[in-house]
């Protein structure tokens, strides 16, 4: 069987958490009419949709994991810069600046678009390189 790519794992992971809601709706749009074994059995695949989707997309998130490797090196590096940076800084803007822009690219890591975790990553090495000529 093929790998799975980022994108059909986080598909088939939305497929399942769906199909999860549509078994829990169903039984509780018919909990009076289900018998308690069956509402016990419902609730039971329900639980194990959810799972799959949750376990669909942690491999949705190693596969991005797994394309980020060279790219995590430099992460790890603008890390330590703006750590060093925020402890050093003075002023509260240039700290907002950098937060704001490591928030960013944390939120680009999550979604696992290269494009937007390289820019990201460049805006945040920018904001902590200006908050040092400052």
């Amino acid at each position: 069987m093929a790998e799975l790519t980022q994108e059909q794992a986080r598909t088939l992971a939305d497929g399942f958490f769906a199909a999860s809601k549509s078994v829990g709706d169903f039984r509780l749009d018919h909990f009076n009419e289900i018998p308690d074994p069956e509402q016990v059995q419902l609730r039971s695949l329900q639980q194990a949709l959810v799972q799959k989707s949750i376990d669909l997309t942690a491999a949705a998130i190693r596969i991005t994991l797994d394309d980020l490797k060279p790219t995590l090196a430099r992460i790890g590096e603008v890390t330590k810069q703006v750590n060093e940076a925020v402890e050093k800084l003075t002023d509260v803007r240039q700290v907002i600046g950098i937060a704001t822009s490591f928030v960013s690219l944390g939120a680009a890591i999550v979604t696992g678009n290269a494009v937007a975790i390289a820019a990201a990553l460049g805006n945040t090495a920018t904001a902590v390189e200006e908050s040092s000529a400052a």
